[in-house]
This record gives structure tokens, C-alpha cells and sequence, in this order.
């Protein structure tokens, strides 16, 4: 997944989240993640969450890994915006929510794209959702604010 900068979530930037379809060799696990995958540290200290979905979300996880893609000056495929936003809501925690706030209001989305996966793997609900949280993003781009 991509690790986002911005002045509103300096959260975005305090580790690096990784979605596989295996682990990987070589890193060292210190615990578990509830849903799959583990929690370790880079050699330099970097937290790491290397995420391998096994629960209702593996088809999800799986498709952003296959669509992730190449960006110049990352080791690592990255995961595009809109497979990151289905992502955050299957997460669903407030600090999640506010990242996927922020990462609407940003723009760079295809919001129609999002809105497909997020139909694809997430169902109508989870769509009526999005549709919610953009319109909270526009509301609050009209009085000024985030």
C-alpha cells in the first residue's frame, strides 16, 4: 500500500503497510495481525505490517496485489488509490475513516473506479457508504474547510 504525505495526517507516515498474497522470507514476525499477516520491523526500524488477508476480504487484498503497480523511485509495486479506498473501509477503524477522508478530498482517485471495486468486493452497502463519505467531503469543501 502506499505511504501517503500530507500536512492533515502525519499518521500516514509512521509505517509502512504491505499487501502480499504469501510472507515473505527473510522477516522476522513479532506478532500476528488478527486478520492475516504479521507485524515486524525493517533492518532499520521501520515498522512493517505485511498484510495477507485469509478471512471474507482475500479476494479484495488479492486483486489490489495483482493491480498494484510500478512507481518510479519505489522498490515495491504500490497499491493504486482506488483498490487503497476499499481497502480503508474494510479496516473501518476512525483513524482509517479520516485517512480515507483525506485521501478523497486529495483527488488523484478515480472515484468512479473506486466506486467499481468497492462494488466488486465490498457490495452495495459498502457503496452507499463511499457515496456518504464523498458527499461529506464535498459538504466540507463548500464551507471552506479540509
Amino acid at each position: 500500500m502506499p505511504t501517503r504525505s500530507s500536512a492533515a495526517s502525519d499518521r500516514l507516515t509512521k509505517n509502512i503497510d504491505f499487501a502480499a498474497n504469501r510472507l515473505l522470507d527473510g522477516l522476522a514476525a513479532q506478532s500476528s495481525l488478527n486478520f492475516g499477516g504479521i507485524k515486524a520491523t525493517t533492518a532499520s526500524g521501520v515498522p512493517v505490517d505485511l498484510v495477507v488477508r485469509d478471512d471474507k476480504y482475500r479476494a479484495l487484498y488479492e486483486a489490489a496485489v495483482e493491480h498494484a503497480t510500478r512507481v518510479e523511485g519505489v522498490p515495491v509495486s504500490v497499491v493504486s488509490g482506488e483498490y487503497l479506498i476499499a481497502m480503508m473501509m474494510v479496516a473501518g477503524r476512525p483513524k482509517d475513516d479520516a485517512d480515507l477522508e483525506l485521501l478523497i478530498a486529495e483527488g488523484g482517485v478515480d472515484l468512479e473506479r473506486a466506486k467499481a471495486v468497492v462494488s466488486e468486493h465490498l457490495g452495495p452497502y459498502a457503496l452507499d457508504e463511499l457515496e456518504r463519505y464523498n458527499d461529506e467531503v464535498a459538504w466540507r469543501r463548500s464551507r471552506g474547510s479540509r
